[in-house]
């Protein structure tokens, strides 16, 4: 993604926000498996998707301020970018949180607690 535009390549991979997604989604899937045993309902789906997201969007852009990442950028370049991590963020959690992974993340809640029952 940095190629087309080597000017901002630091500044690219500063907000894609990938790491902080899959942070994000380890530590709240596994508390909410840990919790509840069993894949969220529909709504809980979204809500969790839409909570990290804008959890990691905000991550994003403070981490961004901070190192003044966005310095020299034009105003359409820095709202294509922002929609770019948000979009890429939720896409991440979405696969993360669905029924497919959801069960991954069963099988592990599962073997850790037999594994701490022993």
């Amino acid at each position: 993604m940095s190629r087309p535009f080597p000017l901002y390549a630091k500044t690219i991979q500063d907000i894609s926000g990938i790491p902080i997604a899959f942070a994000i989604t380890q530590s709240t899937a596994y508390h909410f498996f840990f919790r509840t045993k069993r894949l969220p309902t529909t709504s809980e789906y979204w809500w969790l998707v839409g909570a990290c997201t804008a959890v990691g969007t905000s991550l994003a852009l403070a981490s961004i301020l901070l190192t003044d990442a966005f310095a020299g950028m034009s105003t359409g370049m820095i709202a294509v970018a922002t929609g770019t991590m948000i979009a890429i963020q939720a896409v991440v959690l979405a696969i993360a949180f669905s029924s497919f992974m959801g069960h991954s993340f069963l099988k592990h809640v599962e073997k850790a607690g037999n594994t701490s029952e022993r």
